[in-house]
């Protein structure tokens, strides 16, 4: 009789395949949050260290945007990704000009973490009012263009 894969046991399920492939991605994530909670527990005592929950912060999206990048798409994940895309431009072209409101208008001694969030909020929340007023002005010149609507 001849062993197959399947007799044997030696065929790995799809999830631990696809975690042996990432695995060099979660342990540098891991890494990184391990370094920046460390630094955030025993450095935050000094209020002027509180960028570093900042930075934790950013080292969670980039390991959360990697993933995504890797994600096949479903419908409701499609208009999701749609409206992230159509944000992405308006963000660009503003996140300088509202950073510099947020710093101007935020006090010397607030700024840290609150900053951070702060300006998060005022940068998306430009660049989504200006992704709605400029959309219906630009979508059929988009659309002749491409030759295609999306």
């Amino acid at each position: 009789m001849i062993a197959t894969q399947e007799d044997d046991g030696s065929d790995p399920p799809k999830n631990q395949n696809r975690i042996a492939r990432y695995r060099w991605v979660i342990w540098v994530a891991l890494s990184a949050i391990g370094v920046n909670w460390h630094a955030y527990v025993y450095m935050a005592k000094n209020p002027a260290n509180l960028a570093l929950v900042g930075l934790t912060i950013l080292n969670l999206l980039g390991v959360i945007l990697f993933f995504l990048g890797r994600m096949t798409i479903s419908g409701s994940k499609k208009r999701l990704d749609k409206w992230l895309g159509e944000i992405t431009y308006p963000l660009y072209l503003n996140h300088y000009a509202a950073s510099i409101a947020v710093l101007s208008l935020m006090p010397a001694e607030q700024r840290g973490s609150l900053l951070f969030v702060s300006n998060l909020i005022a940068c998306i929340s430009i660049s989504l009012a200006l992704s709605y007023i400029s959309e219906p002005l630009t979508r059929s010149i988009r659309n002749r263009i491409r030759g295609a609507s999306v």
